[in-house]
């Protein structure tokens, strides 16, 4: 598709900025990491309801070993769309960190709120995981992969929008996310139906 790009076609195509460390374990082994982790991710930050603990993720160290985790939450098959939806549900919050502060907005990471663009960049290559076609899965949840694909990219364009203090290194980040999510929608199905399921769907 970027074939007329030829200074790009390598960088957007074959990033591994995407990759998690839990992609070097077996899937079984990655798949109850990221499971177990996210739930408690997104009910510690009030995210989904009756929140028990708080998640303590105060330093970068533990910020980046939860993205890690995130990263690869984001990439599991439409079998898990429970804790694919929970990594959206962080990330989209998260993402917020950037944005002009607003009365309702969820807890974030103190790492994140103070220094926000680096981790911005980080969490817009692990999106990208999400646009990933699943051969094998069913349309219905396929639909459903559609819908946070599109919360994500309303996500991205509120900060195209909105925010004020992203770095050009950023704006390049998002850009790259932008053609390569769009190479992978728009690249040749996988199998049948899978290209109907995201240019018809309009979002909710």
């Amino acid at each position: 598709m970027y074939s007329e790009w030829a200074s790009l076609q390598d960088e957007i195509q074959c990033d591994k900025a995407n990759q998690s460390v839990l992609h070097k374990f077996p899937t079984p082994v990655g798949t109850t990491v990221a499971t177990s982790v996210v739930r408690h991710i997104a009910v510690s930050l009030s995210i989904t309801a009756n929140s028990q603990e708080p998640c303590q993720l105060d330093s970068d160290k533990e910020v980046k070993w939860a993205m890690e985790v995130l990263c690869y939450g984001l990439g599991l098959p439409l079998t898990e769309l429970d804790t694919i939806k929970e990594c959206v549900n962080v990330y989209c919050n998260w993402l917020t960190a950037c944005m002009p502060p607003s009365p309702n907005q969820p807890p974030i990471p103190p790492p994140i709120r103070d220094d926000p663009d680096p981790y911005i960049q980080d969490m817009i290559h692990h999106l990208l995981n999400l646009f990933v076609p699943r051969p094998g899965s069913d349309v219905d949840s396929v639909r459903k992969q559609a819908v946070f694909c599109h919360r994500v990219l309303r996500q991205i364009q509120a900060i195209a929008k909105e925010s004020t203090i992203l770095s050009r290194e950023s704006w390049e980040t998002l850009l790259k996310f932008l053609l390569a999510a769009n190479d992978s929608l728009l690249s040749p199905p996988l199998e049948k139906g899978r290209i109907i399921v995201f240019s018809n769907f309009e979002g909710n």
